[in-house]
């Protein structure tokens, strides 16, 4: 796990992932990396939690919905001004954020995975996998989001490395 881990996030900081979320959505420690940071808290006590934990019940739900292609179900639990930030493209307010979730999918049909769920306060890191079709090929992608809820609970940001 620790090794799929290292080689996720060296690829990750090769593609320009190295740098934390520029809209100050959330606060990382003095003295260490967004990529060090999210490190420090997957898979590790006390902060990796069970996908059966309520805490996770949100996040489960929108991995679900988006194989089900229920793409107003999964924006339930986005704020009005949540962001996604998904390669070099952001995507700022629910109707941008919905237009993204339709449209980047057509391509690719198949089942999100969990591998492991961590949370700190209001910060939640997935590891995952994706495993179905894209252009009528097989595929396995293994990704990692980083999410930050707001005070009320709901999605605020996801920086997806996928």
């Amino acid at each position: 796990m620790r090794l799929f881990l290292c080689a996720l996030l060296l690829t990750w900081v090769g593609l320009g992932w190295g740098d934390p979320p520029s809209d100050l959505r959330f606060t990382m420690p003095a003295g260490r990396s967004f990529i060090r940071y999210c490190a420090s808290l997957l898979g590790t006590k006390p902060y990796q939690i069970p996908l059966t934990d309520p805490r996770a019940a949100d996040i489960v739900k929108f991995y679900r919905f988006l194989d089900q292609r229920k793409f107003k179900r999964a924006m339930e639990r986005f704020a009005d001004d949540a962001v996604i930030a998904c390669g070099n493209s952001h995507y700022a307010g629910k109707p941008a954020i919905e237009r993204f979730l339709r449209t980047r999918p057509d391509h690719r049909w198949g089942q999100h995975q969990i591998v492991d769920l961590s949370m700190k306060n209001n910060q939640i890191i997935v590891l995952a996998q994706f495993a179905g079709v894209e252009n009528e090929q097989p595929v396995l992608i293994e990704f990692f989001d980083f999410w930050v809820l707001n005070r009320s609970g709901e999605f605020y940001y996801l920086q997806s490395s996928d």
